[in-house]
């Protein structure tokens, strides 16, 4: 283990390098842990791409959600523009469309969220990372839910 640690402080010697978990710049580092995060760090060989497999199942869960009602949106435009559909026979209060505007709401605050926070993410153990991707397939599977039962 003291080889590890000297092979480290030699690489990291002058050299910067972000660390994995927090991106702080771990240039002549003496121990073993980031001063920054606290988080153990080893010199090891990486995979050139990382699995990207929980990101991509949140990612597609939530991009669901947001396109089902999206689409919804585009459609009624799309009749309204045709002539098919009378502006003034919408009505932006029903309990439909409020749903749907929530239900887009929440996807894209969703997506947003996911897309901006899952370096954070990613320091978290394999279970966790899974958990919050299924969970972003919920707000798919409620608006398609909905949209079956309320015909959205």
């Amino acid at each position: 283990m003291a080889g590890n640690l000297e092979l480290l402080s030699v690489y990291l010697s002058g050299q910067s390098e972000p660390c994995p978990a927090c991106r702080y710049d771990l240039r002549d580092l003496r121990g073993r842990t980031c001063p920054e995060c606290g988080e153990r760090l080893r010199l090891a060989v990486g995979l050139v791409e990382p699995k990207l497999g929980t990101f991509l199942v949140g990612v597609v869960g939530l991009a669901v959600a947001v396109g089902f009602v999206g689409l919804g949106f585009l459609f009624v435009a799309i009749e309204v523009l045709a002539g098919r559909l009378k502006p003034s026979n919408l009505s932006l209060a029903e309990p439909q469309m409020l749903i749907a505007y929530l239900a887009l709401l929440f996807s894209s605050l969703g997506l947003f969220a996911w897309l901006r926070h899952y370096r954070r993410l990613r320091r978290k153990s394999d279970g966790v990372r899974w958990t919050y991707a299924v969970l972003c397939w919920v707000p798919a599977l409620i608006t398609l839910a909905l949209e079956s039962v309320l015909e959205l």
